[in-house]
């Protein structure tokens, strides 16, 4: 199974667009900016703003999966699927190819949350949340939702190598 994950970048790209303007339209500042994904019951994606402040780290943007406000990406769970079983390649977002060996699920899920976590960094480097209220210290974070891969601790927004994707 070969994903060419380049293919999904306008429809994120959208994605993102809405969910920053459905959030820019609310008051409350936002401490976090949560990418989180699921790809082994199901494609999905979502961006969720944490407002509370301070912000526990409670992984509290699963409590959205599936309520309506994220996208779903279910060829997303096929290629994961059949790379767990048979191996396969992905085309990251920056272009290269990464080639997995059957059997390896964790690193299924880490690669897809390094091509999100680059596509956030890309949507940083754009400019995308702009129109929302950061605080001075909000964070970015990017989770696989069965816990196979984050980002590591969050990352301050502010320190963040926000850097643009090839075209």
């Amino acid at each position: 199974m070969n994903l060419n994950l380049r293919d999904d970048l306008s429809a994120i790209r959208k994605y993102i667009a809405e969910r920053v303007a459905a959030q820019a339209t609310g008051r409350e500042p936002v401490s976090c900016i949560e990418f989180g994904y699921q790809v082994s019951q199901g494609g999905l994606l979502l961006l969720h703003f944490d407002t509370r402040y301070p912000r526990p780290l409670d992984f509290h943007w699963t409590l959205h999966l599936g309520q309506g406000h994220d996208l779903a990406l279910p060829h997303w769970a096929t290629a994961a699927e059949a790379m767990e079983m048979k191996g396969g390649s992905f085309i990251m977002p920056g272009g290269e190819r990464r080639t997995v060996a059957a059997g390896s699920f964790e690193v299924v899920a880490q690669l897809f949350g390094e091509a999100l976590l680059a596509i956030a960094l890309d949507a940083l480097a754009a400019g995308a949340f702009r129109p929302l209220t950061l605080r001075e210290d909000c964070e970015m974070m990017v989770a696989d939702f069965d816990g196979n891969w984050d980002n590591g601790a969050e990352q301050l927004v502010t320190r963040l190598p926000a850097k643009r994707l090839p075209r």
